[in-house]
């Protein structure tokens, strides 16, 4: 059996994070499922927001209490606390001189999140004397701060306007911010700043990647702004159960088949300026989406066109969006947001009359034998490629479900 483990890093007297995490694992009473997806559904592009999950801890000793209680770990806030999960797929601890090489899986500790504890929704239970906290992403940080605005000019690129955003105490303090790791799918230059004063980063920086057709994520302890765009080279390829491989498919809970994501007829509101795709046109009618920023000037023809033509190339046609389940292991934690997979998922055939399955070449269709039949209708072979949009960890059943849409 796995193991999970929590752990948390408290601000000390004065006023700054302990140099080591404390292992809170024996206090956990629940843990929620972490869960990562781009805040904009719609249109594939935004920030991999960490959907909040709550974690509940035992707290009859005091530990996890306000830091008016003297047993508490937390001494000056617990709000930005920060909170590390990790997996193992041993239980139990490898002793040298203990265990046989060979008979024992390494394995080792994996991160799988890292977060702060929102005190604004914690709650603690008298009766039950434990004390539930809710958990947020770094991401969460660019909510509480304000655009620089004074350092944004008119003329600047998005990569340097999204980096001056970035750029600021306390998400620099928690993840780190490299303008080389800012390389948006479409780069403009900004006319007119004024829309930007007196918001906070997270207010505008959903309608900045929409221009900028771009993704925000956190890796490894480093933000990137890329392009929608799936990984060059193929991460990881799932197997069905009637595949030629080790089954890693346990169930696909949902299957679309795009319809519902297509726009061949872009505008930008209050212009003249369109993208459209006429043979999705012919086919599909006209699916028609309107769009604008105040970032760009309705005189910049180029730029907007440049926008809409971006989007219209990504939604004119249907592309299959499916959710798979598959067990966690190294190889499936170690999958990101916009890696490109395939799936080889074959039907099982059962044979008609419920003896053997004919084989061609040496059953004869004269009836004495009957052509199989297919036990599902869904079947995906690897010539057809997808991109992660989303994950869900599920730590009760130890499994991991993605959300995918083809490439």
């Amino acid at each position: 059996m796995a193991r999970w483990r929590v752990y948390v890093k408290p601000f000390g007297e004065d006023g700054e994070y302990l140099s080591e995490y404390i292992e809170v694992t024996k206090d956990v009473a629940s843990l929620g499922s972490p869960r990562q997806g781009i805040d904009n559904t719609e249109f594939d592009i935004g920030v991999v927001k960490n959907s909040g999950f709550n974690i509940t801890l035992r707290n009859d000793h005091g530990k996890y209490s306000d830091v008016t209680e003297l047993r508490s770990i937390f001494r000056t806030t617990r709000k930005n606390s920060l909170i590390k999960i990790t997996w193992d797929i041993r239980n139990y601890d490898l002793i040298a001189g203990f265990f046989s090489v060979g008979e024992e899986v390494l394995g080792g500790e994996y991160v799988v999140f890292e977060g702060l504890i929102n005190e604004v929704t914690s709650v603690s239970n008298i009766s039950a004397q434990q004390a539930t906290f809710a958990v947020l992403g770094f991401e969460s940080l660019l909510n509480e701060i304000e655009v620089p605005y004074s350092s944004i000019s008119n003329g600047q690129n998005l990569s340097a306007v999204i980096y001056a955003l970035l750029n600021q105490a306390p998400f620099n303090e928690r993840v780190t911010v490299s303008l080389s790791n800012i390389t948006p799918g479409t780069d403009l230059a900004i006319d007119d700043k004024t829309s930007l004063e007196n918001k906070s980063v997270g207010q505008v920086l959903k309608d900045l990647l929409l221009i900028a057709n771009s993704v925000l994520y956190i890796k490894s302890g480093v933000v990137y702004v890329t392009s929608r765009d799936e990984s060059a080279t193929l991460a990881f390829t799932f197997y069905g159960q009637a595949s030629r491989s080790i089954e890693n498919v346990i169930n696909i809970p949902k299957y679309r088949d795009g319809m519902n994501r297509v726009f061949n007829l872009w505008q930008w509101e209050d212009t003249s300026s369109v993208a459209r795709d006429t043979t999705s046109i012919t086919r599909y009618g006209v699916k028609p989406k309107a769009m604008r920023n105040e970032l760009i000037a309705d005189a910049s023809t180029t730029k907007i066109q440049t926008i809409l033509d971006a989007n219209r190339d990504e939604f004119s046609f249907p592309k299959v969006e499916l959710e798979l389940e598959t067990p966690i292991w190294y190889d499936t934690l170690a999958l990101n947001i916009l890696d490109k997979v395939n799936i080889d998922y074959p039907t099982i055939y059962l044979p008609f009359d419920g003896g053997d399955l004919p084989r061609y070449g040496m059953d004869y269709y004269d009836g004495t034998a009957r052509y199989p039949y297919e036990q599902w209708s869904l079947t995906l072979n690897t010539d057809t490629y997808f991109k992660i949009m989303s994950r869900k960890l599920d730590v009760g059943k130890q499994t991991i479900t993605f959300g995918l849409r083809e490439v």
